[in-house]
């Protein structure tokens, strides 16, 4: 396998998922994620469904845009009461203008 031509790295602990995004191996390509926005005129991923300490996590920041490229969000607080993580919604304000 060439490292530097991975996108998409099967997650063989959950064996259902792959793993994606900028820096799997350390390579100047577009990666998986960045591909996907720019192909899709996307500013940002919003996922969920994996536990985070704080009830969310912003990652990878989107060169001039200054947003987040993939915004995780979990919502249950303290999950599976073994994980003490908090809770997290998110809400997307739409300027009056805009819509």
């Amino acid at each position: 396998m060439d490292a530097s031509k991975v996108e998409y790295l099967f997650n063989s602990i959950r064996g259902c998922s792959y793993y994606y995004g900028y820096n799997l191996f350390a390579t100047n390509r577009k990666m998986a994620t960045d591909k996907f926005l720019s192909q899709n005129k996307l500013l940002s991923i919003i996922r969920g469904h994996e536990a985070q300490v704080n009830g969310y996590k912003m990652s990878r920041w989107n060169g001039d845009t200054q947003f987040p490229a993939v915004i995780t969000i979990f919502s249950a607080p303290n999950y599976c009461d073994v994980y003490k993580n908090k809770g997290a919604v998110i809400k997307i304000f739409v300027p009056p203008f805009l819509s």
